[in-house]
């Protein structure tokens, strides 16, 4: 499950202290064999500096499988290595040592990302709002006042989903209005999504991000 290219995530926790910060590294398996994953060296996700670490600093990583589930394991750093780039070694995990941690389908958080409505009949006006909450399956948005959208139909949707690297991914893909409701406490709309034919590439994009948006939460102690 852990194949070269993978992107993986490191915390390393400062003591043992509950309301100690959690440091998140993001880092890619560069290479691996029968004992040992080869990876380049972490980038701090807050600072977008690249962290030196001692022989013996302990992690722990998590990363999302081909299956969509995130998984983890404890490791150490076991040395360094010169391969094309310079790299960390950390022993390869047995089976028995890497926990899976996500078993619903898709990971769901609540965050404000951009989206933009199109319709593909031309019912509408496009218009642009914001998300209540993202997963890789779908979404909840909150539209403008006058926005047209009704239960059943099928619409074209923008993501403008910021990437833990500082980039922006724009994801294309249609979804199925599912619902239409009024929220009570801020007497506006709320539409409910599904994704519907979108790219692999684009929803494992949208798991990552979902994914990295917990850690943050994580780290900040709201999970």
């Amino acid at each position: 499950m852990l194949h070269i290219g993978a992107t993986i995530t490191l915390e390393l926790k400062h003591g043992k202290e509950e309301d100690v910060p959690v440091d998140i590294y993001r880092s890619k398996i560069v290479e691996r064999d029968d004992s040992a994953l080869y990876i380049d060296y972490p980038v701090n996700k807050n600072t977008n500096r690249v962290g030196f670490f001692m022989e013996g600093t302990q992690f722990k990583v998590t990363y999302i499988a081909q299956d969509q589930s995130v998984y983890e394991f404890e490791t150490e750093i076991r040395g360094r290595k010169k391969l094309t780039i310079p790299v960390l070694v950390l022993p390869l995990p047995v089976k028995d040592e890497v926990l899976r941690v996500q078993r619903r389908k898709y990971v769901r958080v609540e965050t404000a990302v951009d989206i933009s409505i199109h319709s593909k009949d031309q019912q509408f006006l496009p218009f642009t709002g914001t998300t209540a909450d993202i997963s890789g399956g779908g979404a909840a948005i909150i539209p403008p006042i006058n926005h047209g959208l009704k239960d059943n139909q099928i619409v074209e949707t923008w993501l403008v989903l910021p990437i833990m690297s500082g980039d922006t991914e724009y994801i294309k893909t249609d979804a199925k209005v599912i619902r239409v409701w009024k929220e009570k406490e801020r007497d506006t709309d709320k539409i409910s999504v599904e994704f519907k034919a979108m790219e692999e590439r684009d929803r494992q994009s949208i798991i990552r991000y979902c994914f990295q948006q917990q850690l943050l939460l994580r780290q900040r102690g709201v999970l």
